[in-house]
């Protein structure tokens, strides 16, 4: 019985005599190396369990993510280091542009940050700065990039304090008067006394909270 091997790179596996190509194109019986390009995600049952008991010399199927196995699996199969890789964050990014007190030193960690989120940072952490504030409503959407990396490196007044997110905002379901896409449902509903009412008489459980109960009178011309 043969191996089954996980990689996200062949290369250390074409030595020898081994046939190679896009999906299982032929079973892995014989007794030599099969690299196969898998074109979607390695389903377990599919493309491991399966031949798993026929592999003749070793199977090496290529791929970008290890899939959920079962741990009893997942010991009768060996995974190529090449896809332990470990989760790449910005913790340490977010920590010199909110911590560190050598601002410079902090720049290049800074830099990496993704904008809208060096953006959220500020905006959530230093509401007091109302400075700060001003030139990031300013410089967002409005200046190039760097003004917010600038921004983020020598406005932001480092302290040790612990940095929080911006909660994000829930979304309301419009009436069923309107589609799910009907981005203007509210300003609509806001200005219309007629839609009100019929939202009151229809489907008063879909109503905004901020829309009174009591129906409202509405003018038409002669």
């Amino acid at each position: 019985m043969g191996v089954v091997v996980l990689t996200a790179d062949p290369t250390p596996f074409r030595e020898g005599d081994y046939i190679e190509g896009v999906g299982i194109i032929c079973p892995p019986t014989a007794n030599t190396t099969f690299i196969f390009h898998m074109k979607s995600a390695v389903k377990p049952d599919r493309d491991i369990e399966r031949w798993l008991d026929v592999v003749g010399y070793r199977m090496v199927l290529v791929t970008n993510k290890v899939p959920k196995m079962k741990p009893g699996l997942k010991e009768r199969i060996i995974i190529h280091r090449s896809l332990n890789k470990p989760e790449q964050g910005f913790n340490r990014e977010y920590a010199a542009m909110m911590k560190w007190r050598d601002r410079d030193r902090a720049k290049p960690m800074v830099e990496r940050i993704p904008t809208p989120v060096a953006v959220s940072l500020m905006v959530a952490n230093r509401k007091e700065d109302m400075r700060l504030q001003r030139l990031v409503a300013d410089a967002n959407h409005t200046l190039p990039t760097s003004y917010i990396t600038a921004l983020a490196t020598y406005g932001v007044r480092p302290n040790n304090d612990r940095y929080t997110w911006p909660k994000k905002r829930k979304s309301v379901a419009p009436p069923s008067q309107f589609r799910d896409s009907d981005e203007h449902w509210g300003l609509i509903v806001a200005t219309s006394p007629k839609v009100r009412n019929e939202i009151r008489t229809v489907n008063p459980d879909e109503a905004p909270k901020t829309m009174r109960k009591r129906k409202e009178r509405v003018h038409s011309w002669v």
